[in-house]
């Protein structure tokens, strides 16, 4: 059994009763093979000439997502404030208060931890000599395997980049916040590792 289906197993016992009876198990993929999708579509590596010569890539969180989520936190947050206004002023029932202050208030501090989690917001840089993740350094040598895992959510798909170490370790990186497609990533990481090759 090779390392990618050993993590699926291992990924399967995680799953709760309700994910397993709907057989909603997860999907993992070689960035090889993305890789080599990503090629036979007729895209580049990274979309334009000039940086292949780059001696690193920089994937970060899409400013958009972010900004999308730091606006939905302040939309959520000028809503508490516009209920306790017309609290003040005894226009609504009190129960109106006291079901939507506090769900705004969740919602609102939600969206703006969402932003600010070490889990979501990370730099993965990519070089020939390894990748860099939250200044931790991986040297290719020491980096038997590379995938994206995929698990179905029921309004949306959770995506993680999923490296496997020779020391034994897997380090599953959250891309929650990442605008960069599955391909565009597998097709930098195989680049920059096929130039640690040579």
């Amino acid at each position: 059994m090779g390392l990618i289906e050993q993590f699926i197993e291992s990924e399967k016992q995680k799953l709760n009763w309700l994910q397993k009876l709907s057989a909603n198990y997860p999907e993992v993929t070689a960035t090889r093979v993305l890789a080599r999708e990503h090629a036979e579509a007729g895209k580049r590596w990274s979309g334009n000439r000039q940086a292949e010569n780059r001696p690193e890539a920089i994937i970060r969180p899409a400013v958009v997502r972010r900004s999308v989520y730091f606006l939905l936190f302040l939309v959520a947050l000028f809503s508490c404030l516009l209920l306790l206004s017309l609290w003040r002023d005894h226009r609504d029932p009190l129960w109106v208060f006291l079901v939507f202050v506090p769900f705004s208030l969740f919602v609102s501090v939600s969206f703006l931890l969402v932003n600010f989690r070490s889990e979501y917001n990370y730099t993965i840089r990519v070089s020939a000599t390894g990748m860099t993740i939250r200044d931790s350094f991986i040297a290719w040598g020491d980096i038997l395997e590379t995938a994206i895992m995929r698990q179905d959510r029921p309004r949306s798909v959770d995506r993680f980049l999923v490296i496997f170490t020779r020391d034994g370790t897997v380090q599953k990186l959250n891309l929650y916040l990442f605008g960069i497609s599955d391909r565009k990533l597998a097709a930098t990481v195989e680049y920059y590792k096929a130039q640690a090759v040579r």
